[in-house]
């Protein structure tokens, strides 16, 4: 039978949210694996684990690879470099957000680090 690619994304966010950055990271590459496709998604969330288990390096090295910052999810590259400590950039990268899909922004645990930030506030109260 086949496999469900977003079943090992939502397993490795699951088990990025009980710390398990090891489990989540198997998780990912299980993800890429059955969706190649989904390599830039894959790759920013490995670079929000990686960062949260405190491999900079690794993170940034899986942040730079080809087509992440063109084809991932906005508010997961945002999440990956708030985890880098680098929050004006996240910021920025949710400009490309769509702004009709910011709801679930709001409830994103990921986010949490910048949530009190003005400049967060602003972006999810704009007009679409």
């Amino acid at each position: 039978a086949p496999e469900r690619a977003d079943l090992y994304m939502a397993l490795g966010l699951a088990y990025e949210a009980e710390q398990n950055y090891a489990a989540a990271e198997r998780a990912y590459g299980r993800f890429a694996a059955v969706c190649p496709d989904c390599r830039p998604e894959a790759d920013v969330l490995l670079a929000h684990a990686y960062a949260a288990a405190g491999d900079s390096a690794r993170a940034d090295a899986a942040l730079a690879r080809p087509k992440v910052r063109a084809s991932a999810d906005p508010g997961d590259i945002a999440a990956a470099l708030i985890a880098m400590n680098r929050r004006t950039e996240a910021l920025r990268a949710l400009r490309s957000f769509p702004k009709g899909e910011v709801a679930h922004l709001a409830l994103d645990p990921r986010l949490d680090p910048v949530r009190s930030d003005p400049r967060f506030k602003k972006y999810l109260t704009a007009p679409a």
